[in-house]
């Protein structure tokens, strides 16, 4: 499979007029290097270091449950489920969630959801045919019987589990497939968490090829904009009131069709 989209590069500069009446380019407190700068956009190093992606998601007052909150939202579902998979493809997700089901659903992609890690091996049948697999992170446990129960947050996951997770993953997916880790916001108590997310992926055979960040506003239309480097002039302009904020990992099996 070839990259999943082919990124919109050149989104223009906000401009103003000086006293003189000349055009200059106005500062962008949002702008992609301010959000680093500020912490708002968690940037972990890979090997070798990995694009970051922004995208800017309409706000649609999502139906799924995620509006106004740290979670994906239906029209972030569609853009991944679309630009990730094709028709006839199978979605696994840990955990249900209704954007990703929605989504596969209108889409013609088969949707299997499982409520816990070790219920991945279950699915043996499909192993070497996945397109997709999502993880929320850190991986939710789930109230009431059956993947429908309502999410809670997850424990922090040892290293070992977190390649046995990974590597689970790795003997699923097709060999032009994807798995992608849904991070809300960084804070405090999982940011050295987060350190180990990658060096466990790739101990279990997967390779970290893109980062995410998904970012729904109150903005006419979606935008996909990627900066040459994270530390590179801004180049995505947002709306004031942001909604929703969450990072995506992306991986693919290292030696695969990806390589």
């Amino acid at each position: 499979m070839t990259a999943p989209h082919d990124p919109i590069r050149d989104a223009p500069h906000s401009r103003a007029r000086d006293t003189a009446g000349r055009n200059v380019v106005a500062e962008d407190p949002l702008g992609l290097s301010q959000l680093i700068a500020s912490g708002v956009i968690d940037v972990v190093p890979g090997d070798p270091p990995v694009p970051i992606t922004v995208w800017r998601v309409a706000d649609d007052g999502d139906p799924y449950g995620h509006h106004h909150s740290d979670g994906l939202t239906g029209r972030t579902a569609q853009l991944l489920v679309g630009l990730y998979t094709r028709v006839g493809d199978t979605i696994v997700s840990l955990g249900h969630d209704p954007a990703i089901a929605g989504a596969a659903g209108a889409g013609g992609r088969r949707y299997l959801p499982v409520d816990a890690t070790d219920r991945l091996a279950d699915l043996d049948h499909v192993a070497g045919t996945v397109q997709m697999i999502m993880l929320p992170w850190p991986p939710a446990s789930r109230d009431g019987a059956g993947v429908s129960g309502p999410a809670v947050a997850g424990p922090p996951m040892e290293v070992a589990a977190m390649v046995d997770l990974f590597t689970a993953c790795r003997i699923l997916l097709a060999a032009d497939g994807y798995t992608i880790v849904a991070v809300p916001p960084v804070t405090a108590a999982n940011v050295a968490h987060l350190w180990q997310l990658v060096p466990a992926a790739r101990q279990a055979g997967l390779g970290w090829v893109e980062q995410i960040v998904a970012i729904t506003a109150d903005v006419d239309g979606d935008r996909l904009d990627v900066p040459a480097a994270p530390a590179d002039a801004a180049t995505l302009r947002l709306a004031d009131d942001l909604v929703v904020h969450i990072d995506l990992y992306v991986f693919v099996i290292r030696g695969g069709r990806h390589g």
